[in-house]
Protein backbone atom coordinates (compact mmCIF):
# COMPACT_ATOMS: atom_id res chain seq x y z
CA UNK A 1 0.00 0.00 0.00
CA UNK A 2 3.18 2.34 0.63
CA UNK A 3 4.23 2.13 -3.10
CA UNK A 4 1.32 2.73 -5.05
CA UNK A 5 1.84 3.37 -9.14
CA UNK A 6 -1.23 4.69 -11.18
CA UNK A 7 -0.37 1.04 -12.87
CA UNK A 8 -3.57 -0.58 -14.37
CA UNK A 9 -2.92 -3.34 -11.66
CA UNK A 10 -3.20 -1.01 -8.86
CA UNK A 11 -5.90 0.65 -9.75
CA UNK A 12 -8.06 -2.41 -10.32
CA UNK A 13 -6.84 -3.73 -6.68
CA UNK A 14 -7.57 -0.31 -5.21
CA UNK A 15 -11.34 -0.47 -6.54
CA UNK A 16 -11.38 -4.25 -5.35
CA UNK A 17 -10.42 -3.11 -2.43
CA UNK A 18 -13.17 -0.34 -2.30
CA UNK A 19 -15.46 -2.23 -3.48
CA UNK A 20 -15.37 -5.12 -1.05
CA UNK A 21 -14.13 -3.77 2.18
CA UNK A 22 -16.84 -1.09 1.98
CA UNK A 23 -19.90 -2.62 1.11
CA UNK A 24 -19.04 -4.37 4.35
CA UNK A 25 -18.84 -1.22 6.39
CA UNK A 26 -21.92 -0.52 6.66
CA UNK A 27 -22.58 -3.59 8.91
CA UNK A 28 -19.55 -3.55 10.34
CA UNK A 29 -20.96 0.30 11.50
CA UNK A 30 -24.32 -0.84 12.70
CA UNK A 31 -22.66 -4.00 14.83
CA UNK A 32 -19.57 -1.52 16.23
CA UNK A 33 -22.78 1.10 17.46
CA UNK A 34 -24.63 -1.88 19.34
CA UNK A 35 -22.06 -1.26 22.68
CA UNK A 36 -20.26 1.81 21.08
CA UNK A 37 -21.42 5.21 21.18
CA UNK A 38 -21.59 6.18 17.54
CA UNK A 39 -19.32 9.84 16.80
CA UNK A 40 -16.95 8.25 19.36
CA UNK A 41 -16.46 4.89 17.46
CA UNK A 42 -15.92 6.51 14.19
CA UNK A 43 -13.84 9.26 14.85
CA UNK A 44 -11.64 7.35 17.01
CA UNK A 45 -11.35 4.41 14.03
CA UNK A 46 -10.45 7.43 11.77
CA UNK A 47 -8.06 9.09 14.21
CA UNK A 48 -6.02 6.11 15.08
CA UNK A 49 -5.72 5.06 10.95
CA UNK A 50 -4.66 8.18 10.37
CA UNK A 51 -1.98 8.87 13.24
CA UNK A 52 -0.92 4.67 11.99
CA UNK A 53 -0.80 5.94 8.05
CA UNK A 54 1.44 9.17 8.78
CA UNK A 55 4.07 7.24 11.19
CA UNK A 56 3.98 4.21 8.61
CA UNK A 57 5.31 6.61 6.09
CA UNK A 58 7.47 8.52 8.45
CA UNK A 59 9.27 5.72 9.39
CA UNK A 60 9.08 2.99 6.26
CA UNK A 61 9.40 5.98 3.84
CA UNK A 62 11.26 8.69 5.19
CA UNK A 63 12.24 10.16 1.88
CA UNK A 64 8.55 10.70 1.01
CA UNK A 65 7.71 12.38 4.62
CA UNK A 66 6.93 15.43 5.05
CA UNK A 67 5.42 17.24 7.66
CA UNK A 68 3.62 19.78 5.88
CA UNK A 69 2.76 23.37 5.11
CA UNK A 70 -0.08 25.32 6.83
CA UNK A 71 -2.03 25.25 3.39
CA UNK A 72 -1.59 21.45 3.04
CA UNK A 73 -3.19 20.56 6.84
CA UNK A 74 -5.71 23.31 6.17
CA UNK A 75 -7.00 21.43 2.69
CA UNK A 76 -6.65 18.02 4.68
CA UNK A 77 -8.65 19.71 7.19
CA UNK A 78 -11.26 21.04 5.15
CA UNK A 79 -11.46 17.46 3.23
CA UNK A 80 -11.53 15.10 6.25
CA UNK A 81 -13.76 16.81 7.76
CA UNK A 82 -16.49 16.91 4.79
CA UNK A 83 -15.69 13.39 4.20
CA UNK A 84 -15.34 11.89 7.46
CA UNK A 85 -17.10 14.26 10.02
CA UNK A 86 -19.85 14.79 7.61
CA UNK A 87 -20.09 11.76 5.48
CA UNK A 88 -19.35 9.05 7.29
CA UNK A 89 -20.56 10.36 10.73
CA UNK A 90 -23.89 10.92 9.56
CA UNK A 91 -24.03 7.63 8.31
CA UNK A 92 -22.47 6.19 11.54
CA UNK A 93 -25.42 8.13 14.01
CA UNK A 94 -27.92 7.04 11.17
CA UNK A 95 -27.65 3.87 11.52
CA UNK A 96 -28.81 3.45 14.88
CA UNK A 97 -32.12 3.09 13.61
CA UNK A 98 -31.76 2.37 9.64
CA UNK A 99 -30.99 -0.48 8.28
CA UNK A 100 -26.92 -0.58 6.58
CA UNK A 101 -28.52 -1.98 3.22
CA UNK A 102 -31.12 1.12 3.41
CA UNK A 103 -28.44 3.27 4.59
CA UNK A 104 -26.17 2.47 1.89
CA UNK A 105 -29.03 2.48 -0.48
CA UNK A 106 -29.36 6.04 0.61
CA UNK A 107 -25.71 6.35 0.07
CA UNK A 108 -25.74 5.49 -3.52
CA UNK A 109 -27.05 8.47 -4.61
CA UNK A 110 -23.34 10.39 -4.07
CA UNK A 111 -23.07 10.39 -8.12
CA UNK A 112 -26.46 12.46 -8.58
CA UNK A 113 -25.08 14.53 -5.72
CA UNK A 114 -21.86 14.91 -7.62
CA UNK A 115 -24.32 15.79 -10.93
CA UNK A 116 -26.37 18.24 -9.15
CA UNK A 117 -23.63 19.96 -7.82
CA UNK A 118 -21.31 20.07 -11.20
CA UNK A 119 -24.77 22.02 -12.65
CA UNK A 120 -25.16 24.98 -10.30
CA UNK A 121 -21.70 25.84 -9.70
CA UNK A 122 -20.37 28.79 -12.18
CA UNK A 123 -20.24 27.82 -15.46
CA UNK A 124 -21.79 24.63 -14.71
CA UNK A 125 -22.63 21.94 -16.75
CA UNK A 126 -26.63 21.20 -17.89
CA UNK A 127 -27.42 17.32 -17.48
CA UNK A 128 -28.22 15.45 -20.35
CA UNK A 129 -31.75 13.80 -20.94
CA UNK A 130 -30.14 10.24 -19.46
CA UNK A 131 -28.90 11.95 -16.37
CA UNK A 132 -32.15 13.69 -15.81
CA UNK A 133 -34.11 10.27 -16.57
CA UNK A 134 -31.54 9.64 -13.86
CA UNK A 135 -32.14 11.89 -11.44
CA UNK A 136 -35.93 11.35 -11.22
CA UNK A 137 -35.79 7.26 -11.10
CA UNK A 138 -33.50 8.60 -7.94
CA UNK A 139 -36.06 10.63 -6.69
CA UNK A 140 -38.30 7.71 -6.92
CA UNK A 141 -36.25 5.27 -5.07
CA UNK A 142 -35.63 7.53 -2.22
CA UNK A 143 -39.47 8.00 -1.81
CA UNK A 144 -40.06 4.13 -1.72
CA UNK A 145 -36.77 3.91 0.16
CA UNK A 146 -38.20 6.22 3.18
CA UNK A 147 -42.08 4.04 2.90
CA UNK A 148 -43.03 4.10 0.00
CA UNK A 149 -45.98 6.64 -0.20
CA UNK A 150 -45.41 9.72 2.33
CA UNK A 151 -42.54 10.49 4.73
CA UNK A 152 -44.80 11.88 7.30
CA UNK A 153 -45.69 8.48 7.93
CA UNK A 154 -42.09 7.48 9.59
CA UNK A 155 -41.29 7.92 13.45
CA UNK A 156 -39.39 11.30 14.00
CA UNK A 157 -35.82 9.13 14.87
CA UNK A 158 -36.46 7.62 11.21
CA UNK A 159 -36.90 11.00 9.88
CA UNK A 160 -33.51 12.42 11.60
CA UNK A 161 -31.90 9.53 10.08
CA UNK A 162 -33.00 10.04 6.65
CA UNK A 163 -31.96 13.68 6.87
CA UNK A 164 -28.32 12.52 8.37
CA UNK A 165 -27.72 10.32 5.15
CA UNK A 166 -28.90 13.16 2.36
CA UNK A 167 -26.59 15.45 4.24
CA UNK A 168 -23.94 12.29 4.18
CA UNK A 169 -23.91 12.49 0.96
CA UNK A 170 -24.11 15.83 -0.51
CA UNK A 171 -20.87 16.38 2.77
CA UNK A 172 -18.99 12.92 1.05
CA UNK A 173 -19.74 14.52 -2.84
CA UNK A 174 -18.38 18.20 -1.82
CA UNK A 175 -15.43 16.72 -0.08
CA UNK A 176 -14.41 14.37 -2.68
CA UNK A 177 -14.09 17.11 -4.83
CA UNK A 178 -12.48 19.28 -3.48
CA UNK A 179 -10.11 16.70 -2.60
CA UNK A 180 -9.49 15.99 -5.68
CA UNK A 181 -8.03 19.50 -7.14
CA UNK A 182 -5.89 20.24 -3.80
CA UNK A 183 -2.15 19.28 -4.17
CA UNK A 184 0.55 18.23 -1.81
CA UNK A 185 4.43 17.60 -1.63
CA UNK A 186 5.45 14.06 -0.73
CA UNK A 187 4.16 10.95 -0.46
CA UNK A 188 0.41 10.82 -1.95
CA UNK A 189 -0.58 9.08 1.16
CA UNK A 190 0.09 11.90 3.54
CA UNK A 191 -2.65 14.19 2.58
CA UNK A 192 -5.12 10.93 3.28
CA UNK A 193 -3.10 10.33 6.89
CA UNK A 194 -4.00 14.37 7.48
CA UNK A 195 -7.55 14.30 6.64
CA UNK A 196 -7.95 11.04 8.91
CA UNK A 197 -6.73 12.81 11.57
CA UNK A 198 -8.53 16.00 11.12
CA UNK A 199 -11.59 14.45 10.57
CA UNK A 200 -11.62 11.81 13.03
CA UNK A 201 -10.39 14.03 16.10
CA UNK A 202 -13.40 17.10 15.41
CA UNK A 203 -15.51 13.70 15.19
CA UNK A 204 -13.98 12.92 18.88
CA UNK A 205 -14.91 16.10 19.79
CA UNK A 206 -17.98 16.66 18.81
CA UNK A 207 -18.63 12.81 20.42
CA UNK A 208 -17.63 14.42 23.47
CA UNK A 209 -19.64 17.74 23.27
CA UNK A 210 -22.62 15.70 22.40
CA UNK A 211 -22.29 13.77 25.68
CA UNK A 212 -20.85 10.45 24.56
CA UNK A 213 -18.21 10.63 27.03
CA UNK A 214 -20.31 9.74 29.55
CA UNK A 215 -22.06 7.07 27.66
CA UNK A 216 -18.69 4.79 27.02
CA UNK A 217 -18.33 2.34 29.64
CA UNK A 218 -15.16 0.03 29.04
CA UNK A 219 -16.80 -3.33 30.73
CA UNK A 220 -19.95 -2.33 28.33
CA UNK A 221 -18.38 -3.25 25.15
CA UNK A 222 -19.38 -6.69 23.85
CA UNK A 223 -16.92 -8.71 21.25
CA UNK A 224 -19.14 -8.37 18.50
CA UNK A 225 -18.61 -4.05 18.81
CA UNK A 226 -15.16 -4.45 19.23
CA UNK A 227 -14.09 -6.82 16.06
CA UNK A 228 -16.41 -4.76 13.73
CA UNK A 229 -14.24 -1.68 15.36
CA UNK A 230 -11.11 -3.80 14.32
CA UNK A 231 -12.77 -4.44 11.01
CA UNK A 232 -13.60 -0.75 10.41
CA UNK A 233 -10.40 0.85 11.76
CA UNK A 234 -7.84 -1.75 9.10
CA UNK A 235 -10.23 -2.59 6.24
CA UNK A 236 -12.85 0.21 6.00
CA UNK A 237 -10.16 2.99 7.34
CA UNK A 238 -6.35 2.28 6.68
CA UNK A 239 -7.35 0.40 3.31
CA UNK A 240 -11.02 1.30 1.92
CA UNK A 241 -10.64 4.93 2.44
CA UNK A 242 -6.84 6.03 1.91
CA UNK A 243 -7.63 3.90 -2.03
CA UNK A 244 -10.59 5.40 -2.70
CA UNK A 245 -9.11 9.26 -2.02
CA UNK A 246 -6.16 7.92 -4.33
CA UNK A 247 -8.96 6.44 -7.21
CA UNK A 248 -10.26 9.75 -6.82
CA UNK A 249 -6.47 11.33 -7.68
CA UNK A 250 -5.40 8.95 -10.78
CA UNK A 251 -8.64 7.93 -12.03
CA UNK A 252 -11.88 9.74 -13.23
CA UNK A 253 -14.59 10.17 -11.24
CA UNK A 254 -17.05 7.99 -13.20
CA UNK A 255 -14.83 5.09 -12.70
CA UNK A 256 -14.74 5.86 -9.19
CA UNK A 257 -18.47 6.52 -9.25
CA UNK A 258 -19.34 2.50 -9.90
CA UNK A 259 -18.38 1.88 -6.35
CA UNK A 260 -21.74 3.09 -5.59
CA UNK A 261 -24.11 0.77 -7.17
CA UNK A 262 -21.71 -2.18 -5.99
CA UNK A 263 -20.91 -0.99 -2.12
CA UNK A 264 -24.97 -1.17 -1.57
CA UNK A 265 -25.07 -4.63 -3.44
CA UNK A 266 -22.89 -5.58 -0.96
CA UNK A 267 -24.22 -4.23 2.03
CA UNK A 268 -27.82 -5.52 1.31
CA UNK A 269 -26.78 -8.94 1.04
CA UNK A 270 -24.44 -8.79 4.19
CA UNK A 271 -27.37 -6.92 6.09
CA UNK A 272 -29.54 -9.62 5.05
CA UNK A 273 -27.60 -12.77 5.65
CA UNK A 274 -25.26 -11.96 8.61
CA UNK A 275 -27.48 -8.81 10.30
CA UNK A 276 -30.78 -10.56 9.89
CA UNK A 277 -32.27 -7.61 8.86
CA UNK A 278 -35.22 -7.53 6.99
CA UNK A 279 -36.08 -5.17 3.95
CA UNK A 280 -39.72 -4.12 2.82
CA UNK A 281 -41.76 -4.85 -0.65
CA UNK A 282 -41.00 -1.17 -0.64
CA UNK A 283 -37.27 -0.67 0.31
CA UNK A 284 -36.54 -3.27 -2.21
CA UNK A 285 -37.98 -1.56 -4.96
CA UNK A 286 -36.55 1.74 -4.20
CA UNK A 287 -33.39 0.59 -3.87
CA UNK A 288 -33.53 -1.24 -7.67
CA UNK A 289 -35.23 2.31 -8.74
CA UNK A 290 -31.87 4.10 -6.77
CA UNK A 291 -29.14 1.27 -8.22
CA UNK A 292 -30.44 2.05 -11.92
CA UNK A 293 -30.64 5.85 -11.44
CA UNK A 294 -26.85 5.51 -10.53
CA UNK A 295 -26.15 3.73 -13.48
CA UNK A 296 -27.99 5.83 -15.68
CA UNK A 297 -26.37 8.61 -14.34
CA UNK A 298 -22.62 7.50 -14.16
CA UNK A 299 -23.30 6.14 -18.10
CA UNK A 300 -24.83 9.23 -19.47
CA UNK A 301 -21.73 11.30 -18.00
CA UNK A 302 -19.63 12.65 -21.09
Amino acid sequence: MFHLTTSRRMIVVALAIVYIAWGATYLGIRVAIETIPPLLMAGTRFALAGFILFFCIRFFIPNQFILGNRKEWRDASISGILLIFGGNGCVTLAERSVPSGVAALTIALVPMWLLLLDWIRPQGVAPSRNALIGLVMGLTGVLFLVNGASISGLSVQNRYSFILLFIAGLSWSLGGLYSRYVTSEGSPLLPIARQMMAGGLVMVLAAFIHGEGVLFHWDQISLRSIIAFLYLLIFGSLLGYSAYVWLMKVTTPTLVGTTAYVNPAIAVLLGVTLGEEILSRSQIIGGIFVLGAVIVVSFSKK
